[in-house]
This record gives C-alpha cells, structure tokens and sequence, in this order.
C-alpha cells in the first residue's frame, strides 16, 4: 500500500476509535465504500488495536508470569514495564555472566507483528543507533528471536513523564523551563542528525530522579529525504500532532516544534491551548479549520497556579508578553510561521531568561530600548563599585516590570546619575586624582538623596549597593543608615524581591551592630515578602534573602533546624546556576562559595568538611574568590581552635590574616578578629612572644566599624594575652567588654575573675565567678581552660 493509501486507512481508522467498538464496522464500511482493499487494511488496523486493547486489559502480573522466564539473546526478561504502540517494553538484566547490567527491552507486540510494522521496528533500531546524547535513551543493542522479530535492547530509564514529575515536584514555571531546555537540546540534537521524533509529548520525555530528562519512544521517528528534505509519519498522537501531521501532508522539522509549543503550554499553564478539546475529531477539526491556540496567560487557573507555587496573578504576569508569545509562536498552524528550527526556539527561551528581545515579540524600538535597559541596570551600578575600587560584599539585581519606554527612562536617570557623580571628582570639574573609596561613598550617598530623590526604584538599588560597601568603608551603623534609606526607597518602588533582599541584609547589619531585636524584626519582614511573592522574585533576590536571613537566625540564636534549611536551601538555588551564567549581577562561583561557607558552618565542624572542600576547589587560582577565601580559612582555623588543635590552626589562621591585610587592611575590623584568633592559637601553642604581638595589634585603636567583629577581637585578644601571661595588658580590655553587657561580656568577666582570684582577692572575684564557670566549659582543652579552672578551685 503507497503511503498515500496509509494516510487515507489512517484517518478512518482514528475516526473508528472515536466510536464504541459495536459501531466501528458500519463506520469503515461507509467510508470505504468500493474500496475492498483499503476496507481490509482498516479492518486488519482496528483488529490488531483491539488484540492489543484485550492483552493491555490482563494483570500486568500475568504477563509478567508468562514472560518472566524468556531470554532474548544475553538478557533475562525480569517484568513488564509498559505496553503501547508497536510493542512491549520489558525491565531486563544480563544473564550470560559476561557484566552486570539493568535494560529495558523492547519487543514488537504480536497483533501488530505485521511486515509494515516490522519494518518501521527496524528503523527505529537504526535511527536510535545514529543517536548518541545525553538526553535520548541509548542503544545498546538489537536483533533477532527466534521467532523472527526484532527487538531492542536500551538503557533502561527510572523515570516520570516530565509534565508528572513536575507536578508531583511542584515546580515553579521557571524550573519547568529549565527542564524543558533538555528536552529542547535532544530533539535538536536528533534534527541535526537528520531525524524526526514525529511523537513528541510528555510521557515520552521521562525525568529521572536526578533532574535528567530522557527523551524516549523513536519508534514513529523518520529520516528526513535527503533531496526533499520531509517525511511522512504513519504514527502519532493526535493531541500533539502538528496540523500538516494531522492533514498527512510532508512533515519537517516544524512539526516537532509544534508539538513541544503544545507541551511547553501545558508545562507553563496547566491548560490546553485549544478550546475545542483533545478528542480525535475535535483535533482534526482545528487543523482544518485553522483554529488559533488561546494566550497561555488566559489559561491559567488558581489550581494549576498553586501547583506552581504562585497565585494565578503571578504567574500570569510571569508567562505575559515574551513566554506566550514564544509559545504561541510555536503554535503557528502555518509551519511557515513556526520557529525554524528548534535551535531558535531554544535560542528565544535563553533570550527571553537573559532579558534580551525575542524573535516571536515584534522587534520595534521601544521593545528592543526596554530590554537592552534591563539587561545593563544592574551593570552599570556594579560598573561604578568596580571603577572606585570599592569591595563588594554582594551585587544586587534589580529589574523593574514596568513598559519598555519607562524602564529605558529609569536607565537614563542611572547613567545621568553616575555621570555626574564621576565629574565631580574629575579636577577639572573642582574635585581631586587622589579621592578613596571612603571619600567616593560619601558623597555618592550625599549626592544619591537629592538627585535620584524622585525615583524610588533608582534609588533603592544605589543605596542597597552603597551600603554593603559602606560596612567596610565606614562601619556598620553609617551603613544600617544608608540601607534604612534604601529600605524605604525600595517600598516605594513596589519590587518585593527588592525590598525582601533588602530587609534580610538590614538584619544582617543590626545582628553584626549586637541589635538582635531589630534584626530579628527585619528578616521577618524579608522572609514574609520572600514566602509571598518567590515567583516575582528573581534567583538572585531569593538567594541573598536566604542567606541574610539564616547568617542574622545564626548570630542572633535562631531556630537552628530552621536556619539550616534556609542554608541549604539558598545553596541549592547557587548549584542550579551554571557557572557561566550571565543572569545574576553576582558571579555564580562567588555564589556558590557563600552558600557553601554558610552551610559548613550550620552543619557544624564535624560535618562542614565537604562543604569546605567544594569553597576550596572553586576558589582555586581564582583570584575574584579571595574574599571568600579569607572566610573559608578562618572558619576552617577556628573549627580547629573548638577542638583544642591549636598548632594546627595557627597556619590556616596565619593566612586568613594575610587575605584580610590585602583585602581590606590591616585596621579593618574583620582583619583584626582574624588577628585576635591567631594570637588566642598561637598562645595556646605554647608561642608566648609571637601570641602576644598580635593580640596588642588586633586591639589597638580599634574602629568598631563593624561591633560584632571589634567585640570578638577584644574578646580573643584579651584571652591571648592572659594565656600568654601578659595580663598588664588584658586587663583593661577585660574591664572593657564586661561593663559592655554584650555577646562577650562573659568572657570580660571571666577573664577579670581569674585576675582578682589569683591575686587571693575572693570578695572582689565573687561577683564573677558565675560567669567564669559557665564559659569554661564551652573552652577547648588548654592553657586558658586549665588556668581558669585552677582559679575557681581556690
């Protein structure tokens, strides 16, 4: 029979399997009237469906039973996984004792064991030969049974269809996306390789375990004609069939993009992108009629929105304007005004995540202005951090979701902004060459207040910038001061990932300024906003409010079964960032390194020590991870000091301390905590003289930029110099930080029991003895432990 012929069987027999089995015949009989050969072909069809639809209607488990013990070549058939289309598709291992190996076997079902379907079974052998990806199940071998019918033998695949496995995970829209783009990489793979899938739809794209999509079932795919460059399909399902599938005209390679249009509409909406419904009639229908898929945004529903983990506002202002009119594109009942090639269906979808214009959007001015001033926002405010040499503790995105033509003002205003910021240091506009980075962040934050006073979102994301660099250019309350600022402009703003990332940071600063009240206060806010707008909120946003949040619970005495799930959480939003990624304003390395540090640390020692080999091995030869570095060090130096290895931790401190020298100088508050901890080992370690010259170094004209660091190096500096038996010198700082009735007044009190017992004073010591016996035990074994343990026996 021609494929003409087929086309023509085919399409009375979908029409016969809309009808009840008793009305089948009376239907073939009318539409094949005269026609005894093409009434037989239909007949033979809708005989082998119904053989197949009575075997599909037994216990798995008997069909298990009957082929369980059935070897085909080098494998032992273990049970059915599933039946459909030309075959069944068994679980496997190899028996011939050669290797252990798990496959999946596929063999022609028996009612459709016909030459045709034979013949269509050996060439998805050879198209599933010519495929070697990632993401499309691999062959592994073929042949032969006894009986004469090929089989195949492929990887087997744990897996769920993707829109399942989707769902029964809750992704949002945008991990969705991230799953589909594998999907997208194998089909073009296999278009490259002159090859048609022809059956595209979710349970035949499987998502294993580990987030790895496997594109599955080549048993409908086809060559494409070297010459004319088509295929015909003699198999497929309708409900993804493109129009000119449906129709039985010449297939290209448009008529999978269709199909992905229909299963990204579901992916992203829940919904079907045709009123008409998904019967076979109502399929056929719209591709004759030309009927027109509805915007996927009018699709959702507050069901499918939940499953998404968003109101069905914000995912319809998420999937408005590019994401639908991407898929709507790929929709097209004309193939002509379809994506070309999947390669520029997946090249719009990267556009559209990176903030730049679409090909299925028109491509006016406004359109193209307002991307190119999203894309660059962020850009230019980090242009101006890195230009005066100013150490970034965190870059901070933004994107407002307003109209192209306001967004490419708001750039303007920035640019204007910095501009003049720049001129006013230039000599020759009344400033000086010699200006530093303190001088810089003054007067931008003096010039930010009146010229960007007007524009709420501007002036939030330069005060939010200016204040993490304000921490180490002037200290953490002028910095508090300037976020407070930023806050306020960010509410007025109306960005909630703005304002979330914001709050958390505000924590941050209140926490390292002893103020765990209004810390605590702050992350509530940030954590409200996060919980309740994650999908307006950009990876970036959602990534920084986690840290700040956990790094604020974790100083202020937070739950800590909470606080380490937002660690782990915010560090599994960095490992979804491909290295690469252009994104985020914060290199995604850098990221990585923050939440790896963070989540050592809420693992506690014993368990961080994967953790800080990954901070390790990225910051390797990078000399942009420095800072990170520097933490890393130290947290690995004081996990040494917890269990008493001092000599061993004095290294690892020794050259946290020459990071902090070069990073932010040596009067810097957090190089001198690093300092105290290294003169508190060194002292352990028995190296009086060295102890005592860098404890009087980390103390001496402290700032207090930064308290909690200025506390923890008054603290340890004291501890050196009394384990080293300066106590002349520990003394004062001991009557210092008791009287501060901070975080480290305990150790003041300590240190001036030991004093006053020493020297026999009891009734002078009494009043702190209590709190010597409460941190002595939290002290390693050592010298400091051991002389005040000596005290409270006297």
């Amino acid at each position: 029979m021609s494929q003409d012929r087929f086309r023509q069987a085919e399409e009375i027999f979908y029409g016969a399997l809309e009808l009840s089995p008793d009305t089948r015949p009376a239907y073939v009989l009318e539409h094949t009237t005269g026609d005894q050969e093409l009434f037989s072909e239909v007949s033979s069809l809708l005989e082998a469906y119904e053989q197949q639809e009575q075997l599909s209607s037994r216990s798995d488990s008997r069909d298990v039973s009957i082929n369980a013990a059935r070897t085909i070549g080098a494998y032992q058939l273990d049970g059915l996984i599933g039946k459909g289309g030309m075959g069944a598709v068994y679980l496997a291992h190899r028996s011939d004792g050669q290797y252990e190996q798990t496959v999946a076997i596929k063999l022609i079902a028996l009612p459709m064991a016909t030459e045709y379907f034979r013949e269509r079974f050996r060439q998805e052998r050879q198209i599933l030969a010519t495929l070697d990806h990632p993401n499309i199940t691999r062959l592994i071998d073929g042949g032969m049974t006894q009986e004469g019918d090929p089989y195949l033998v492929m990887e087997y695949v744990d897996g769920r269809p993707l829109d399942r496995y989707c769902d029964e995970q809750r992704l949002s829209a945008s991990e969705r996306l991230q799953l589909f783009a594998q999907a997208l990489n194998a089909v073009d793979y296999a278009h490259q390789h002159l090859i048609v899938h022809g059956d595209l739809k979710p349970s035949n794209i499987l998502v294993t375990g580990a987030g790895v999509v496997k594109v599955v079932d080549f048993g409908t795919s086809r060559f494409i004609d070297e010459e004319a460059k088509t295929l015909t399909a003699a198999a497929m399902t309708p409900k993804y069939a493109s129009p000119e599938q449906l129709r039985g005209e010449n297939l290209t390679t448009a008529s999978d993009v269709f199909s992905l249009g229909m299963i990204l509409f579901e992916l992203l909406t829940g919904g079907s992108p045709f009123a008409t419904g998904d019967s076979f009639l109502s399929v056929f229908e719209r591709a004759v009629n030309e009927k027109n898929p509805v915007d996927p945004a009018d699709a959702v529903t507050d069901n499918a929105a939940a499953q998404r983990q968003a109101s069905a506002l914000e995912l319809r202002q998420y999937i408005r304007g590019d994401l639908s009119s991407i898929v709507l594109k790929a929709l097209a009942h004309d193939p002509f005004q379809r994506y070309r090639s999947v390669a520029e269906f997946t090249a719009d979808l990267e556009n559209h995540k990176l903030g730049r214009p679409v090909l299925a959007r028109r491509q006016t001015f406004l359109y193209r202005a307002g991307k190119f001033a999203r894309r660059h926002r962020t850009a230019v405010v980090v242009a101006a951090v890195v230009a005066a040499s100013l150490l970034s503790v965190g870059t901070y995105a933004y994107r407002e979701q307003a109209a192209a033509l306001e967004e490419g003002r708001q750039a303007k205003v920035m640019n204007t902004f910095l501009m003049r910021l720049f001129q006013s240091i230039n000599p020759s506009y009344g400033g000086r060459s010699d200006f530093t980075p303190r001088e810089l962040v003054d007067r931008a934050a003096a010039q930010a207040d009146t010229m960007l006073g007007r524009e709420p979102a501007a002036r939030a994301q330069f005060m939010v910038s200016l204040g993490a660099n304000m921490v180490f250019t002037r200290g953490v309350p002028d910095a508090i001061r300037v976020y407070e600022k930023g806050s306020e402009a960010a509410r007025q703003s109306g960005d909630f990932g703005l304002q979330a990332e914001t709050d958390a940071f505000l924590g941050y600063l209140h926490a390292a300024d002893n103020d765990c009240g209004a810390a605590l206060k702050s992350i509530a806010e940030a954590e409200k906003l996060r919980l309740g707008h994650q999908n307006r909120m950009s990876r970036e946003w959602r990534f920084y409010s986690l840290i700040n949040e956990a790094k604020t619970a974790f100083l202020c005495g937070g739950d800590p079964q909470k606080t380490r799930r937002k660690s782990d959480e915010a560090l599994a939003l960095a490992r979804q960032i491909s290295d690469d990624s252009l994104e985020e304003g914060t290199p995604p390395p850098i990221m990585k390194a923050v939440a790896l540090i963070l989540s050592g640390q809420m693992h506690g020692c014993d368990g961080a020590k994967p953790y800080f080999d990954e901070v390790a091995a990225l910051a390797r030869d990078n000399p942009a991870m420095a800072g990170q570095e520097a933490e890393l060090t130290f947290t690995q130096g004081l996990c040494l000091v917890t269990r008493g290895e001092f000599v061993q931790a004095v290294p690892l401190l020794r050259h946290s301390v020459d990071l902090g020298v070069q990073l932010w100088g040596e009067a810097n508050d957090v190089t001198r905590e690093y300092r105290a901890y290294l003169a508190y080992s060194l002292a352990e370690a028995g190296q009086s003289q060295p102890a005592v010259e860098n404890a009087r170094a980390s103390v001496a004209n402290l700032r207090c930029g930064i308290p909690f660091a200025c506390q923890a190096a008054l603290a340890y500096g004291m501890e050196a110099l009394m384990t080293a038996g300066d106590d002349e010198s520990a003394l004062p700082i001991a009557r210092q930080i008791a009287a501060a009735n901070g975080r480290t007044a305990i150790v003041g009190k300590t240190g001036l029991f030991v004093a006053l017992a020493e020297s026999n004073d009891k009734v002078a010591a009494q009043p702190y003895r209590a709190a010597a016996q409460a941190f002595a035990p939290r002290l390693a074994r050592g010298r400091w432990r051991t002389r005040i343990e000596k005290a409270l026996a006297k």
